[in-house]
């Protein structure tokens, strides 16, 4: 699990740099344009590449409003009451975590 947490933290740290990368070399490289335009049409959402990039970070975002919402309407002697707000604090927990290394990033 730890690697998988510092996955998403390297992702999100490199994000701006991936997306920056993706529109410099569909600039410089007329095949790579016309690659993604292909695939975007193809796309039932139509979605770019850039769009995707986004996905992983705004999910982490949503996850702990998901347990937050669960958690206004669980009883509170649920037998799972417990383990969901310890699930939402993790989350948030990895969430700020992944934040303070974006800022660290933006920073250096």
């Amino acid at each position: 699990n730890a690697q998988k947490l510092r996955n998403y933290v390297t992702f999100s740290t490199k994000y701006k740099n991936a997306v920056s990368e993706v529109k410099s070399q569909i600039e410089k490289t007329p095949a790579f344009a016309q690659f993604l335009e292909l695939k975007q049409a193809e796309d039932p959402n139509k979605l770019r590449l850039t769009d995707y990039l986004i996905k992983p970070i705004q999910r982490l975002c949503k996850y702990p409003l998901i347990f937050r919402e669960l958690l206004k309407s669980t009883p509170e002697g649920h037998k799972y009451r417990e383990f969901m707000q310890e699930t939402m604090d993790s989350l948030e927990a990895l969430t700020n975590h992944v934040n303070e290394c974006n800022q660290e990033a933006e920073n250096e």
